[in-house]
Order: C-alpha cells, then sequence, then structure tokens
C-alpha cells in the first residue's frame, strides 16, 4: 500500500522521503505536498510564500493563505487519483482540507506519524531558517511563514522579528496539542522522530531500522497487488 509521513513541520518527513528513495530508487514515487504546491515557485515552499506576499497585509497574509489552501486542496485529488506507487511526506495543513478524510477513507494508505517534542521543533525551525539562500534572509518578508509561530509582525519596522524563546515554544506547543489527537487517529504506526535521525541523542538505529523495514512491506504489498 502507499505510505504517508504525517507530523509537525521539521519531524524529518521529507530527509527520510529522500533517504528511501535512495534505498529503493525505482520501486515508488517520491511526493512531498511542500514541494508539489510550490512546483510553481522553483519548488520552494518559501518561494511560494515570499512570491505571494503581499506588504499591504502582512498580518492576515490573505494571498499566501489561499493559494497554499488551493494547492493542498489540488495536492490531495493529485494523491487520490494518483494509481501508481508511492511514498509521500504530507505538510502539517493538509489533513486540515476538506478533501483529506475522503482521501483517506478511499485510499487507504499507510499512515506513519513522526512525533517530536517543542524544543526539538522549536530548534528546527530556527535552523530552517538560518540555512536559508541569501536572497530569502534578505527579502522584505522573510519570516512570514512563521508569524505566529517563532515570529511576530512588527508594524513599526515592517518585518517579521523573533519572538522570545518562552513564547515561540509555548505556541508550538499550542499547535502540537491542537493537531496531535487528529494525527494519532489517523496513524497506523508512529515514531519518536528524535530516533530516527543520528543528529538527535536519542537516536536508535533499530528504530530507524524498523521504519524502513515497515515502509518496504508496505511498498512491495502494494507492488504485489
Amino acid at each position: 500500500m502507499n505510505v504517508l509521513f504525517v507530523g509537525f513541520s521539521t519531524t524529518g518527513k521529507s530527509t527520510l522521503l529522500k533517504e528511501l528513495k535512495g534505498i529503493l530508487p525505482d520501486q515508488f514515487q517520491d511526493i512531498d505536498s511542500d514541494t508539489w504546491i510550490s512546483k510553481n515557485y522553483d519548488e520552494h515552499i518559501y518561494s511560494l510564500f515570499l512570491k505571494n506576499y503581499d506588504a499591504k497585509d502582512p498580518v492576515n497574509r490573505s494571498s499566501i493563505m489561499n493559494c497554499i489552501r488551493d494547492g493542498e486542496n489540488d495536492f490531495i485529488i493529485h494523491l487520490k487519483q494518483n494509481t501508481g506507487v508511492y511514498i509521500a511526506a504530507i505538510g502539517p495543513n493538509v489533513h486540515t482540507r476538506v478533501s483529506w478524510e475522503d482521501y483517506l477513507h478511499t485510499i487507504k494508505p499507510h499512515v506513519i506519524y513522526l512525533k517530536a517534542e517543542v524544543d526539538t521543533v522549536y530548534e528546527g525551525l530556527k535552523n530552517r531558517e538560518n540555512n536559508l539562500h541569501e536572497d530569502i534572509k534578505n527579502s522584505k518578508g522573510f519570516g512570514v511563514w512563521n508569524l505566529g509561530v517563532t515570529r511576530a509582525y512588527d508594524p513599526i519596522t515592517q518585518k517579521y522579528v523573533n519572538l522570545p524563546k518562552d513564547e515561540a515554544k509555548n505556541n508550538i506547543r499550542a499547535l502540537i496539542n491542537v493537531n496531535e489527537a487528529k494525527y494519532e487517529k489517523m496513524a497506523d504506526d508512529r515514531f519518536e522522530a528524535t530516533s530516527l535521525f543520528s543528529k538527535h541523542p536519542a537516536y536508535k538505529e533499530t528504530e530507524k531500522v524498523r521504519l524502513f523495514e515497515l515502509v518496504k512491506a508496505c511498498i512491495n504489498q502494494k507492488t504485489r497487488a
């Protein structure tokens, strides 16, 4: 059967997808929702944010949110119509779209939930921004994607400024709490994200092997069907 990785931002969904593609290059399609919805924006989700950035609407971000909503709805249709074998990394809001439940009940993919604690997500979000290209960092809209999470809009400087660490972590905690029950409900299997990557002290090679063997079994089942 097809496989979905779900979970909050920076839990490693896209990284695992790339690793699996390197191990099983010809056995499945690799589909990343962020890459797919930003296919007209250099396949970079932050380019989508910046090219739809409206300085007159820095807080509601209507044009950006509408673009993402429409893209994610189209992405779900794409998954539902895809008759091939695939593993998909699912962005943290795709499951809120109106057609998501219908997709799950119709296609019945194997859903793997990657869980992470607040500190891990916070550090991941900060590192992700720090590693962005200088052209993106120098953009007037830099940080717009993390508004209300790790950043706030400052009307005086007209920039998205870093929130204090404790406040940002509280925002992340609230988002995790809102979505965790939904992820748990849809998940067939769950893994602690920090156990799957050697950069984390909690890394366990046996857990990564277990995940990869599980995915291989799902793909083989779909291939034989």
